[in-house]
């Protein structure tokens, strides 16, 4: 049992696309796998330690491997996975928090 099975009437399947190759012509290639995750609408401006302003358009919460470069389809729009907290505790890693763009 996970930390986010308690609240799983609140999770949504979503597509996950994992970033796996990039193509002979420079773009990313994806390998895709449906998993569930619970979605926040969390609109605001992350500015990096390089000085670069990103948008973050939304959160969710998932117990999948999901990586930054990766992204995230619901409802027929796909966002860019742009950051990704992975909080450990004694019993490892219970769920990942995941910023997209």
């Amino acid at each position: 049992m996970t930390l986010l099975d308690a609240y799983s009437s609140l999770s949504e399947s979503v597509t996950w696309r994992a970033r796996t190759s990039i193509d002979q012509y420079g773009d990313p290639t994806y390998t895709d796998t449906t998993i569930s995750a619970i979605w926040f609408i969390e609109e605001k401006r992350i500015v990096t330690p390089e000085k670069e302003e990103i948008q973050q358009l939304a959160t969710i919460l998932t117990t999948s491997a999901v990586s930054k470069n990766d992204a995230i389809t619901r409802s027929g729009i796909t966002y860019l996975v742009i950051a990704v907290d992975a909080p450990k505790n004694f019993d490892g890693e219970q769920f990942r928090t995941v910023r997209l763009g």
